[in-house]
């Protein structure tokens, strides 16, 4: 077998970063409208819970895309709703003027609720990628998600803002992360959730293809 044989690793890699460009070029393409971020975010969990697919990366994406678009895009609605609400609690609790009678309560609070919305986004999708189930059950399972693997929810999270955690670290890391990011930063962030949930819920879920998580 040669090095770049069909089977050498350098082929494997190589064909990897291929296919997540392409999914990343997809991913970002299909993000343009804003209300169908939902449906391409699943649309990328889809594809790496279904590895085994013989199909192009492209075809199951689009195939997951539209499979997934009603679900996805009333998550994601949701989703859009209550981040506009917290980002004004956001603003007027941590920059605004106001002098607002137990603001340090209330700014604990909110940083819970950010922590608890940005976690349920993070399960959210790769539920409904795997799973057949309601909009509300799917957004109660990951909220619960978020809670009680709080120290998994945190990982996922920052990893997901990788490059703004650079920024903070070392600006010339920072450009290092940030040219990678473009390339293929969603597709790569979003296998890793799709990795840690899968690991997580085949210890309490049955195997099977799309079972109910709720009821």
């Amino acid at each position: 077998m040669g090095l770049f044989g069909y089977d050498s690793p350098v082929t494997k890699a190589l064909t990897t970063l291929a296919n997540y460009i392409a999914l990343n070029i997809c991913f970002l393409v299909c993000c343009i409208p804003v209300f169908t971020i939902g449906a391409s975010i699943s649309a990328l969990c889809a594809v790496f819970q279904k590895s085994q697919d013989s199909h192009s990366v492209i075809s199951r994406f689009f195939k997951a895309f539209k499979a997934n678009f009603n679900q996805a895009t009333k998550a994601w609605i949701v989703f859009l709703v209550v981040g506009i609400l917290l980002g004004l609690e956001v603003y007027i609790f941590f920059f605004s003027s106001l002098v607002i009678p137990a603001s340090g309560v209330i700014r604990i609070l909110i940083c819970f609720l950010v922590f608890l919305y940005f976690g349920a986004i993070g399960y959210t999708f790769p539920l409904i990628a795997r799973y057949d189930n309601s909009v509300p059950n799917t957004l109660v399972n990951a909220c619960v998600f978020t809670v009680v693997l709080a120290p998994v929810t945190l990982f996922m999270i920052l990893f997901s803002i990788l490059p703004a955690v650079c920024l903070l670290l070392s600006p010339s890391l920072f450009v290092v992360v940030f040219i990678s990011w473009i390339f293929i930063g969603f597709p790569l962030s979003w296998r890793i959730n799709c990795f840690l949930i899968d690991k997580l819920l085949s210890k309490r879920l049955s195997t099977k293809s799309k079972p109910t998580v709720l009821n």
